[in-house]
């Protein structure tokens, strides 16, 4: 699929969530990217699983601050997704 439909289907998803933020395939790679981080994955698992050829450009990911991630992110109510 193509960025721009994969945005646009990404941004109808989150109308439809009730999300009113603007919704972008690099968001959602983030997102992603951050909770797989949270939840204890290693660097090389997540370096493959993101399609990376370099371990470098993983490691961006896991150099902010997690514990403003988790304080974050405590509201969210992943049993509610069915996570």
């Amino acid at each position: 699929m193509e960025e721009p439909v994969y945005d646009c289907n990404l941004k109808e998803i989150a109308k439809m969530a009730g999300i009113h933020k603007n919704i972008t395939n690099k968001v959602a790679r983030h997102t992603n990217a951050q909770l797989w981080i949270r939840y204890g994955a290693e660097g090389a698992v997540l370096s493959k699983m993101m399609g990376h050829t370099k371990q470098e450009t993983t490691r961006n990911y896991y150099d902010v601050n997690l514990p403003e991630i988790i304080e974050g992110t405590k509201r969210v109510d992943f049993g509610s997704m069915g996570i």
